[in-house]
C-alpha cells in the first residue's frame, strides 16, 4: 500500500512538471510568434517611412532632368537617382532576406543586356571607389553576347553586391571586374564573373563565416566598414536559385577574389540584330589610332574594336601619335578616320592635345575624335564641344557604349544595345487621347511627382486626400475617370477600405495601389480589398509611366471587346434562322425586361434573395437563347450567389447583371428601330 501511495505520489509529480514544462514551452512559442510579429511589423513601418521620402528624391529628379539643364546637370541627377537606388537596395537587401526564410523569392526571367547590368553597376559603384581614391578595370570576353534571358535585377545586385564590398573593404589600389566565357553549349553560356581586389583580405576561417547572414569578418569590420552583414548571404541564395555557384579565393593583407559562375540562354533574336551592325561593312574601311597610356586599357579597346570588325593601330605616346597622324598623307598610308584619346595619357591634357591636332597642318585630313573621359568627371562632358571633340565616352568602356559612340559620329544606323532612352520611353508611352485618373495620396510631394509625370503622356489628375474624399470624388466623376492610383495608408480611411467601397460602384475601374508597403502579404491583401495593380514607392517614373499606360489601353480594350451584349448570328442559329421569329422573341424579351433591373435592385436591398434568384433565373434562360452569352453566365454566377446567400459576391455580380441588361435592352431598342 505504501508503495502505491509513493508511485502514485511521483506519477503525480511528473505530469506537474511535465504540465510546467508545456506551459513554458507555449509561453516560449507566443513570445517568438510575437516577436516575429514586431520584427515585421517594425520592418514595414521602417519599409514605408524610408521609401515615401526616396520616392520624393527620385521622382523629383526625373522631373528635374525633363527641364532645360546642361549635360554635366543631367549626369549629376543621373547620379542623384542611382545613390537613392543604391539606399533602396538596402532596404531590399532586408526584405530580400525575409523573403529568402519565407521562401517567397521567385526570378522574374526576361530578355536583358549585359551590357546595360555593366553600366548601371558601375555608374553605381563609382561613387565608393571615387571616395576610396582607388582604381577601377573592367574587362568583357568580345566572344559574350549581349542579350540573355535571366532575372536582369537580381543579376544586377549580385554583381553590385559584390563590386560594393570589394571597394568598401580596399583602401589601395584597384578593383577589377572580369567577365569571362567559360564555355558555351547551344543556345547556353557558361559564364564568370571575377571581381578581384587589392583590400584587407580574409583568413580561411573568416571566409567560412563570409555567408552567414548577419555575421562579418570578425566583430571590428561592422564598426570600421559599416553593413548589414545581409548581402553576401543574398547573394549565395540567388546564385544557388539561378543554377550558379560563387567561389571565394584571399590572402589577408593582399586582398581577395570573388567568382561567379551563371549560365544564361542567348535571345537569339535580339542577339543577332545586335550582332547584324558589326557585319556591315562600313566598320572595315575605318582606319582607327589609339592613344592610351596602359597597356591593359589598350589590349581591352583593341579586343572591343576587333569584335566590331575594325582594325586598329595602337600606341602610348602623343608624339609617336602625332607622327603616325602625320604621315597618313592618303599616298603611302592612308589617312585615320577615328582617334580615340585618352584624356590623362597626353602631358598637357586631353583637350590642350586635342587643339593642337585640330591646329596642326601637317596632318592632312583630321580624323573624328573620341576622348575617353575618367570615372565620376560629368564636369567634362560639356567641355567637350568647346574643344572640338565629336565624342566623350566615361571610363571604364562598356563595348556597346563604344560601338554606339563610334555608330552616332559617322552617322550609322545604331542598333541598340541596351534599353530605349528615357526620353524614346516617354515618347513611346504617349496615349492618343487625354484620359483621366483618380489620384489618392496624402503626401502632397508625391502627388505633384504623380500628377507632373501623368500629364506628360496625356493623363490629367483629379486629387485626393484621403480614402473618404476618394470615394467622393469618384461617386461624382466616374463616368471620365479611366484609372484609380491608390495610396494604401492615409488618414481618415484607407485605401483598402476605400477601394472596397469603390468596388461596390463599380468592379471595372483598375485600381493601382501605389505603396512603400512591399512586405509578403500585402499584395494579397490588395487582392481581397479590389486592388488588382501594384506599383511600389519609389517607383522607376519610366515604369511607372508605361505600367499605367498599359493598365489604362487593356481596360479600354475589353471595354469594347463588351461593347456588345447580343451577338445576333447565335442567336439567330438557336432559332433556325428564321429573321421575322427572332424580331418577335426579342420583342418578347424587351418588354419582359424593361423592369427587372429595379424590381431585382428592390429584392436584393430588402434581402429577399430567394425572389431575386427567381428574377435573374428568367433573365439566364432567355438570355442564352436571344444571344446574350456573356449575361446568361453572369445571370448564372448571381443566381448561384443568392441562392448561397454570398453577401460579399451579390453586389459586384448584381453590378454586372445590371450594367449587361441595361445594354442589352438598348441593343435590342436599336435593333428594332432598324427595321
Amino acid at each position: 500500500m505504501a508503495v502505491s501511495i509513493y508511485w502514485i505520489f511521483r506519477l503525480k509529480k511528473e505530469v506537474r512538471k511535465r504540465e510546467l514544462i508545456q506551459i513554458d514551452l507555449e509561453r516560449a512559442k507566443r513570445e517568438a510568434e510575437d516577436a516575429n510579429e514586431f520584427k515585421s511589423s517594425f520592418m514595414a513601418r521602417m519599409s514605408h517611412e524610408i521609401r515615401t521620402p526616396l520616392n520624393a528624391i527620385t521622382g523629383m529628379a526625373y522631373l528635374l532632368k525633363k527641364t532645360e539643364i546642361s549635360l554635366t546637370q543631367s549626369m549629376y541627377v543621373d547620379r542623384i537617382t542611382q545613390a537613392s537606388n543604391n539606399m533602396l537596395s538596402i532596404i531590399n537587401d532586408i526584405l530580400d532576406f525575409s523573403k529568402i526564410e519565407a521562401g517567397k523569392v521567385e526570378l522574374e526571367i526576361t530578355s536583358f543586356s549585359m551590357d546595360q547590368i555593366i553600366q548601371d553597376v558601375v555608374n553605381i559603384v563609382s561613387y565608393k571607389i571615387e571616395e576610396q581614391g582607388i582604381g577601377f578595370r573592367l574587362s568583357k570576353d568580345p566572344l559574350i553576347p549581349n542579350w540573355f534571358f535571366g532575372d536582369q535585377k537580381r543579376i544586377e545586385q549580385i554583381l553590385l553586391n559584390i563590386l560594393n564590398n570589394a571597394a568598401k573593404f580596399t583602401s589601395a589600389g584597384e578593383v577589377s571586374l572580369d567577365v569571362r566565357l567559360v564555355a558555351k553549349e547551344n543556345e547556353k553560356y557558361h559564364l564568370s564573373f571575377s571581381v578581384r581586389d587589392t583590400g584587407i583580405g580574409m583568413t580561411e576561417e573568416q571566409i567560412k563565416n563570409l555567408f552567414m547572414p548577419f555575421i562579418q569578418g570578425d566583430s571590428t569590420i561592422n564598426r570600421r566598414f559599416g553593413g548589414s552583414g545581409l548581402g553576401l548571404s543574398i547573394v549565395k541564395n540567388l546564385v544557388e536559385m539561378m543554377g550558379g555557384k560563387i567561389e571565394v579565393f584571399s590572402t589577408p593583407g593582399e586582398g581577395s577574389t570573388f567568382i561567379i559562375h551563371l549560365s544564361l540562354d542567348v535571345d537569339k533574336e535580339r542577339e543577332e540584330l545586335y550582332a547584324k551592325t558589326f557585319s556591315a561593312t562600313h566598320f572595315k574601311n575605318i582606319r582607327t589610332l589609339v592613344l592610351e597610356k596602359t597597356g591593359a586599357s589598350m589590349n581591352l579597346i583593341e579586343s572591343y574594336l576587333g569584335a566590331f570588325g575594325m582594325h586598329c593601330e595602337l600606341t602610348t605616346s602623343q608624339e609617336s601619335a602625332v607622327s603616325m597622324l602625320e604621315a597618313a598623307d592618303g599616298k603611302f598610308a592612308k589617312s585615320f578616320d577615328l582617334f580615340i584619346l585618352d584624356y590623362d595619357t597626353p602631358s598637357e591634357g586631353g583637350f590642350e592635345f586635342a587643339v593642337s591636332i585640330r591646329n596642326n597642318k601637317r596632318i592632312p585630313k583630321t580624323p573624328k575624335l573620341i576622348m575617353l573621359l575618367p570615372m565620376m568627371r560629368e564636369d567634362l562632358f560639356d567641355k567637350l564641344n568647346d574643344y572640338g571633340i565629336d565624342m566623350g565616352i566615361g571610363k571604364p568602356i562598356i563595348p556597346s557604349i563604344l560601338l554606339n559612340g563610334i555608330l552616332d559620329i559617322f552617322k550609322l544606323k545604331a542598333v541598340s544595345a541596351t534599353h530605349p532612352s528615357v526620353k524614346e520611353r516617354v515618347s513611346q508611352a504617349k496615349l492618343e487621347r487625354p484620359h483621366q485618373v483618380l489620384l489618392v495620396e496624402d503626401n502632397k510631394t508625391n502627388q505633384l511627382i504623380a500628377k507632373s509625370i501623368l500629364q506628360q503622356v496625356g493623363i490629367e489628375s483629379i486629387l485626393a486626400g484621403d480614402g473618404k474624399t476618394a470615394i467622393e470624388l469618384y461617386s461624382q466623376h466616374k463616368e471620365k475617370i479611366d484609372l484609380i492610383l491608390m495610396d494604401l495608408h492615409m488618414p481618415i480611411l484607407n485605401g483598402y477600405e476605400a477601394a472596397k467601397e469603390i468596388r461596390k460602384m463599380s468592379t471595372s475601374v483598375p485600381i493601382v495601389a501605389m505603396t512603400a508597403d512591399v512586405i509578403l502579404g500585402v499584395k494579397e491583401k490588395c487582392e481581397e480589398s479590389g486592388i488588382h495593380h501594384y506599383i511600389s514607392k519609389p517607383f522607376d517614373p519610366d515604369h511607372f509611366i508605361q505600367t499605367i499606360k498599359e493598365i489604362i489601353l487593356e481596360n479600354e480594350e475589353e471595354r469594347i471587346q463588351e461593347s456588345t451584349v447580343l451577338d445576333h448570328s447565335a442567336g439567330l442559329k438557336n432559332i433556325g434562322g428564321d429573321i421575322e421569329v427572332y424580331r418577335q422573341i426579342l420583342k418578347a424579351y424587351l418588354e419582359e425586361n424593361r423592369e427587372t433591373v429595379e424590381k431585382l435592385s428592390l429584392a436584393i436591398n430588402e434581402k429577399r434573395y430567394s425572389d431575386a434568384a427567381q428574377i435573374v433565373h428568367k433573365v439566364k434562360g432567355s438570355s442564352g437563347s436571344i444571344g446574350a452569352k456573356e449575361l446568361h453566365t453572369v445571370s448564372m454566377e448571381l443566381q448561384k450567389a443568392l441562392n448561397e446567400e454570398k453577401e460579399d459576391k451579390i453586389q459586384p455580380l448584381k453590378d454586372r447583371f445590371s450594367g449587361l441588361l441595361r445594354r442589352l435592352i438598348e441593343e435590342i431598342d436599336r435593333f428594332h428601330a432598324q427595321k
